[in-house]
C-alpha cells in the first residue's frame, strides 16, 4: 500500500523569483534567479514530505532536498548566508517554516475536522459554524483572512467537498 504524502501543493509567493534573498542566492551560486527559486521550491516540497518540522540534519540532506548537484557545503552555507536557512544545534532549519510551509499541516488538520463536522452536520449547522467549531477544537483563531487563505489554497467546502 502506498503511503500518503503530506500535501499535494505548497504556496509559492509571486515575488519569489525577484525577491532580494533569491537574487543574492542566485548571484553567489552563479545561477539565474529562476533556478535558485526552483531549488528553494524543491527544498520546501521535500520538507513537506520528509521533514515536517522544517529541520534538516546536515548539508547532504539540504543538497538532496533542494536537488543541488554542486558542492553541498557551499550550497547550504549560501542558503544560511542569504537567510533561507538558519543553523541550529542539530543542523539546519528552514527560515520561518512554521509561518509558511508548516502552516499547511495546521490547515490540513483544520480542514479535515471541518469536513468531518460538515459531513455529519444537520441542516441547522452552517459552513461558518462548522469552521468555528473546528477552529475552537484546535485552539486556533480563524479570522476572515484565514478563511480567504483556505480558499486561496484550494480547500474545498460544502457540496464541492471530496
Amino acid at each position: 500500500m502506498r503511503k500518503a504524502r503530506a500535501a499535494g501543493f505548497i504556496p509559492v509567493y509571486v515575488d519569489l523569483i525577484g525577491h532580494p534573498k533569491t537574487a543574492r542566492l542566485a548571484n553567489r551560486l552563479g545561477l539565474r534567479p529562476l533556478y535558485a527559486a526552483a531549488h528553494l521550491i524543491a527544498l520546501w516540497s521535500w520538507a513537506l514530505n520528509y521533514a515536517k518540522s522544517g529541520k534538516l540534519a546536515d548539508v547532504e540532506d539540504v543538497a538532496l532536498a533542494a536537488q543541488w548537484d554542486g558542492d553541498a557545503d557551499t550550497f547550504a552555507q549560501e542558503l544560511v548566508n542569504t537567510g533561507w536557512l538558519t543553523l541550529n544545534g542539530s543542523g539546519f532549519a528552514i527560515h520561518e517554516w512554521d509561518k509558511y510551509g508548516g502552516q499547511i499541516f495546521k490547515w490540513r488538520e483544520y480542514h479535515a475536522g471541518y469536513m468531518r463536522d460538515w459531513r455529519r452536520k444537520d441542516d441547522t449547522l452552517s459552513d461558518e459554524e462548522a469552521r468555528r467549531r473546528e477552529a475552537e477544537r484546535l485552539g486556533i483563531e480563524l479570522p476572515e483572512e484565514d478563511i480567504e487563505l483556505l480558499d486561496s489554497l484550494g480547500v474545498q467546502r460544502g457540496d464541492e467537498a471530496v
